[in-house]
């Protein structure tokens, strides 16, 4: 219970997002964000990580990553049991690197990339966290370099498994930060796709002797990697640089040698290099002794593989209360009493204190996230809290008070004037009038328009710490208020990439400082924040800020002041770190799920020029001018705006926001509606549901993709499997029919004859002439030529030249076959044509004997007589002969046949009987491959400029 009450109260927020809470079960689960007890050496009780009630993975989800990933010659090696705990196991390192980007956010009110990426770095070691981040990168290329944006899915845009769309709601439900951008989910769900895939990939190329991955084998190999045991562990704090046995004794986890071995080792495997005593260092006696180390460590690090992150390791500079406050967590002494019980109470108490090239390599990450080149004393503290039990801090937010960090590479001239214009700040947030001249002085030749080192003017960093006195003092000695965070590091090397070009009204909106805004744009501020908008000026506008957080009441303020929702400042063909955002405030909005911003968004009438209205081509090509009777205000940059809104509500399941996008008009595309469809079904909104599937009839063939064979049509199958709705299930089927066509199938051919087959006539037929064996077939005697059969039966060839051969003289009984059809037969072989059965009953028994005989020729003809005789209420019947002949070329008939009258089949009972039997899923796959290749065809064809297709 005392464990509990030292919870973080950080640490309990985010416990009351993530999990249900503790009252609702009556007992805790294990990970269920209670402190427990730990087996072993550490006989105490330390806070735990929580178990997510909800994942935003499925356990297919995670079998395709493994069944398409390294580890897919060994899939069907992999048991199910692995499977889901793998998806158990992949919870623990989600939420280390969600619970870092939070802390992250705070600074500027966003999770982004590089939140994100810092995060993973922090977590995860560094072998594992540059394979992540490369994978990342290039999903982050793909999604911006591709196509359609708006007609395929995120995750298909990036070429993940996991799904993008569901990871960004998961994100916003936890409430990570107020505005989440698509560039940092990306490279969250790479990271986890990775994550997953490696800890299988290395049990199974490292354990020898295994025949099947079970969670005992992943977990004895996650035992003995450094790389993965402390990211699986359940505690809060990070047990990293170690394995179950102790501290790993190699630096190849922190650092890569300058040159490569010739035959370097398999992942896993030991290493060769050892880690100097120094590095594993987990307590000292003096700030002396700790100086000395950081500076060994350092002078080691300089001489590895001069990667960015060991590079930032060696060149990083100490404060000297940083040094105070490392040594303060290092020595044992210093931990109050519970503390001090439990590692008195541990026989090997150093051997799980985080040893120092730990400290360093997080607290340098935390220096280099905040574009220092200084460790200060509060990045070791966020680093305490990371590595250390019981430990928290609050995150590092904006403020302009706090301690400039200039590094030591910085020249002389340059560090006297940041140190100038620091102090010249410090002075106007005295809030002393008196000292005003003196510190406007203090700040250089342009006074209150000078700009620091970190690309900041005194009113941005004034508008961000939210000190409302100084932005007036400010505005009063005439500050510029439309300047913009410049682009140039080398002129101002602490620059922020990711804020670049704002203005000081974006660093107010940012931080939901709604007064200062207010000041801001009575002054004369431009609502729209930075206007020289070019290819490489990226500024997200007040306007998105605001929309994206939700902020209803700045949204109003920046709208009356004449704020452009339309303004699109994100250039879609560049990867810089500017290119992450949404387009337009309506797709902020709608992302993000906040309804009433998009209403009001929409009920802003906005200004309308000639050259903004859809031309006729346009209109016709869009749809209809109303929908449901409301009349839409068709302009293009509102078309567009919208359509994009569309997509991301699609993509996060935000279904009220999309059907009211629909209601106003804005036009379906194939993978949108799918999307909804799905999220309805989910969500278990019928009337939704049925609305969707009636406006089916909205979107042309042409909107038919590889992708909505791939992720729509997967949807529209599930539904139709799991749907116990008649109603329902007959409007579905329509759906899927109307997605099959009406294009006529393609006619069975016959078979031509490859061999030289015997014909004699049809007079030697069951004649005695001339016979020289004979059967007995319902107790008649039928005469045959046994190299009639020989030459056209392989069946029977081996009958006659084995099992025959011993009784020449003797009738030889068949009973697998009715008289009728040994007619047939017997007719097919002696004349190489059969009379013409019109019953399908007839034909079914004859393609039976035909697959028996192995009379591939006549097979075939029945397949084509069975197909023209083909009809709702006995196409079952068919299908089930031709999958019991294998009969191919029937079986792709019937197929195409149901999905072509599906509306008339759910009235058919042993259709619908089939739909519901144990196999009724591997009837709905060969109906879901048809009409995928249906598809696929129809787009090859139209590719190739024919205007009809049969298949």
């Amino acid at each position: 219970m005392a464990a509990q009450n030292n919870l973080p109260a950080n640490h309990s927020l985010f416990l009351n997002a993530a999990v249900a809470t503790a009252e609702k079960v009556s007992k805790p689960p294990r990970n269920g964000g209670q402190a427990m007890k730990i087996e072993g050496d550490w006989d105490v009780w330390i806070p735990m990580l929580p178990q997510l009630s909800e994942l935003p993975w499925t356990l297919q989800d995670i079998a395709k990553v493994l069944r398409l990933g390294r580890t897919r010659e060994n899939f069907r090696a992999i048991s199910p049991q692995a499977i889901e705990r793998v998806s158990f196991l992949l919870q623990r390192p989600l939420l280390r690197i969600i619970r870092e980007a939070k802390r992250l956010s705070v600074r500027y009110s966003k999770c982004s990339k590089q939140e994100i990426q810092t995060s993973i770095r922090l977590v995860l070691s560094l072998s594992l966290a540059k394979s992540c981040l490369a994978l990342a990168s290039k999903a982050l290329s793909l999604y911006f370099m591709s196509t359609d944006r708006f007609r395929r899915s995120k995750r298909t845009r990036s070429g993940l498994i996991l799904s993008v769309g569901k990871m960004f709601r998961w994100l916003v439900n936890m409430k990570v930060a107020p505005r989440i951008y698509d560039a940092g989910v990306i490279y969250l769900s790479a990271c986890l796709e990775y994550i997953a895939e490696e800890l299988v990939f290395r049990a199974v190329t490292n354990l020898e002797g295994i025949d099947q991955v079970t969670p005992e084998v992943l977990e004895e190999w996650i035992n003995s990697d450094a790389d993965l045991w402390g990211i699986f562990q359940p505690y809060y704090h990070l047990l990293s640089g170690r394995t179950v046995y102790g501290v790993t004794d190699t630096i190849d986890t922190y650092a890569a040698p300058k040159l490569k071995a010739a035959n370097s080792p398999k992942a896993g495997s030991p290493r060769r290099r050892g880690l100097d005593k120094y590095l594993t260092t987990t307590c000292v006696t003096s700030v002396a002794e700790l100086t000395d180390l950081v500076s060994q460590a350092q002078q080691r690090f300089s001489g590895m593989y001069q990667s960015k992150d060991n590079k930032f390791i060696s060149q990083v500079d100490w404060t000297s209360k940083a040094f105070h406050t490392l040594c303060y967590f290092m020595k044992c002494s210093h931990q109050d009493e519970d503390i001090s019980d439990i590692l008195a109470a541990t026989r090997r108490a150093h051997s799980h204190l985080p040893p120092l090239v730990e400290w360093l390599r997080v607290v340098s990450l935390h220096s280099e996230h905040r574009d220092s080149g200084l460790v200060d004393d509060d990045d070791v503290r966020q680093a305490a809290r990371l590595l250390l039990p019981f430990n928290d801090c609050e995150p590092r937010s904006f403020c302009a008070g706090e301690s400039l960090c200039l590094p030591r590479s910085l020249s002389p001239a340059a560090t006297v004037v940041s140190f100038h214009q620091d102090v010249g700040l410090r002075m106007l947030l005295s809030s002393r009038s008196d000292i005003i001249p003196q510190a406007l002085a203090m700040l250089g030749p342009e006074k209150v328009n000078a700009i620091n080192i970190q690309g900041m003017t005194p009113l941005m960093c004034a508008c961000a710490d939210g000190n409302e006195a100084l932005v007036k003092t400010l505005i009063e000695h005439h500050a510029l208020l439309d300047t913009q965070v410049p682009n140039n590091q080398q002129i101002y090397p602490l620059l922020n990439l990711e804020v670049k070009s704002w203005t000081a009204l974006c660093f107010a909106a940012v931080k939901g400082h709604v007064n200062i805004c207010q000041i801001l744009l009575d002054a004369g501020a431009s609502p729209n924040g930075a206007m020289d908008y070019g290819r490489d000026h990226q500024a997200e506008t007040p306007l998105k800020l605001a929309s994206a957080a939700g902020d209803y009441e700045l949204l109003s303020i920046l709208l009356r002041k004449g704020a452009d929702p339309y303004i699109s400042a994100v250039n879609t063909t560049s990867l810089s770190p500017g290119s992450r955002g949404f387009g337009n405030a309506f797709a902020a909005a709608a992302a993000h799920g906040h309804k009433n911003i998009l209403r009001k968004l929409l009920a802003e009438p906005g200004t309308r020029r000639d050259s903004d209205m859809l031309s006729l081509a346009e209109i016709l090509s869009e749809g209809s001018l109303k929908d449901g009777g409301v009349e839409s205000k068709l302009t293009k940059k509102r078309s567009k705006a919208l359509e994009e809104a569309m997509y991301h509500s699609c993509e996060h399941g935000c279904l009220d926001i999309t059907m009211e996008l629909r209601s106003l008009g804005v036009p379906w595309n194939i993978h949108c509606w799918s999307q909804t469809v799905g999220h309805a079904y989910e969500k278990a909104q019928k009337s939704f549901l049925r609305c969707l599937l009636r406006d089916f009839q909205s979107m042309s063939a042409d909107e038919y993709t590889n992708d909505f064979c791939d992720d729509g049509l997967v949807i529209l199958f599930n539904i139709f499997k799991e749907c116990e709705d008649f109603a329902l299930s007959k409007e579905l089927a329509s759906v899927l029919s109307n997605c099959f066509g009406s294009e006529p199938l393609q006619e069975i051919k016959e078979l031509p004859i490859t061999q030289a087959s015997i014909r004699i006539g049809p007079d030697y037929i069951n004649s005695p002439e001339m016979s020289d064996v004979t059967f007995l077939v319902e107790g008649r005697p039928f005469y045959a030529h046994k190299i009639i059969l020989a030459t056209a039966s392989k069946r029977f060839k081996t009958s006659i030249s084995t099992r025959w051969a011993s009784f020449p003289s003797t009738c030889h009984l068949l009973f697998i076959i009715s008289t009728q059809k040994y007619e047939l037969v017997i007719q097919f072989l002696y004349s190489g044509t059969v009379d013409q059965p019109h019953n399908q009953t007839t034909i079914l028994q004859l393609l039976q004997a035909s697959h028996f005989f192995m009379l591939y020729a006549l097979k075939r003809h029945c397949e084509r007589l069975a197909a023209d005789h083909l009809y709702c209420e006995n196409v079952m019947d068919t299908y089930a002969n031709a999958r019991l002949c294998t009969a191919g070329e029937l079986l792709t008939f019937c197929e195409g046949f149901i999905l072509k009258n599906l509306v008339a089949m759910m009235d058919v009972k042993n259709f619908r009987d089939a739909l519901f039997n144990n196999n009724g899923q591997d009837l709905l796959n060969a109906l879901r491959s048809c009409l995928v290749h249906r598809i696929k065809t129809r787009c090859l064809a139209k590719l190739h400029g024919r205007s009809s297709f049969k298949i």
